[in-house]
């Protein structure tokens, strides 16, 4: 995005706060989070967490508008999490250009710093038995980050549209593996035991960038998480070892977890709506542009 699109001198302030790491003291008034709000759905910050939890980081977009409202000036981006410099180096897992690798690294460390905010367990993906009984890596059934809460278990594969993955063989100066590059990067969220996994995928769209879009993405896997431990708990209450006692505590976390599910499925529907409200405003607005 260009300094030519219309930034307000809020906005614009706010964005620099943002990039200095929030911090306190400067965003006294509460009516800063609307502004907030109208650079996350321009895809130029990211927000996490509610009220005290509260927290907001620069996109790459946001970093690159920055530069140029800046006149170019270099501004030094703090250092990406372990995790998305590892990211980085597997080489032979790569399913992103090299031209939008760097990219890729920043959505990986803005993933690795949202999860461990909800107090998540992220890791580098291992390899798992492939059909011959051998340990392999495959980016379809291991992905590239695995999301822990507990026992539960979720995998995140990213990869851009029109490239397939990079492998041991393509050598530095290839360039096979990313020759049909689109441009349009794809996170897919997937669950549940191999063969019967299921899936959420989130993809670049004009005007709604994937950075923009995480938030949509935990909100899918805390109601996830919610409804795995909620089967869970039920399946323990079907226990007939339980003594009274457990029996009685299974029933409390049960109803605890059917909260928490009910409330992620509420704001996963409200981010679903808001998003086809978004889109329904820009198709009308489209169509008022060309009958004019």
């Amino acid at each position: 995005m260009a300094p030519s699109a219309k930034l307000t001198e809020r906005q614009r302030a706010l964005l620099r706060w943002v990039g200095e790491g929030c911090p306190p003291g400067v965003m006294a008034q509460p009516s800063y989070r609307i502004s907030a709000a109208a650079l996350r759905n321009r895809g130029l910050i990211t927000i996490t967490g509610r009220g005290r939890t509260w927290r907001a980081k620069l996109t790459p977009a946001g970093a690159a508008y920055l530069d140029q409202l800046d006149g170019g000036s270099a501004r030094r981006a703090p250092a990406p999490d372990p995790l998305a410099l590892d990211f980085r180096g597997r080489i032979e897992r790569h399913e992103v250009s090299r031209a939008q690798l760097e990219r890729a690294v920043r959505l990986v460390d803005l993933i690795v710093g949202m999860a461990r905010d909800r107090g998540w367990s992220v890791s580098v993906a291992g390899e798992s038995e492939n059909e011959v009984g051998l340990l392999d890596w495959s980016s379809a059934k291991d992905g590239h980050l695995v999301l822990e809460l507990g026992a539960r278990r979720m995998w995140l594969r990213l990869q851009e549209e029109g490239v397939r993955t990079r492998g041991a063989l393509e050598d530095g100066e290839s360039i096979v593996y990313d020759s049909c590059a689109s441009g349009r990067l794809k996170l897919e969220l997937r669950w549940g035991p191999w063969f019967t996994r299921q899936q959420r995928r989130w993809i670049d769209r004009p005007g709604a960038p994937l950075e923009g879009r995480l938030l949509e993405l935990f909100e899918v896997a805390e109601a996830r998480f919610a409804q795995a431990q909620l089967i869970a708990s039920r399946q323990q209450l079907r226990d007939a070892g339980l003594t009274a006692d457990q029996r009685a505590e299974a029933q409390a976390l049960e109803h605890a977890w059917a909260s928490d599910l009910r409330r992620a499925r509420r704001r996963s529907d409200s981010l679903e709506l808001e998003r086809e409200l978004r889109d329904q405003q820009r198709s009308l607005r489209e169509a008022g542009g060309s009958t004019g």
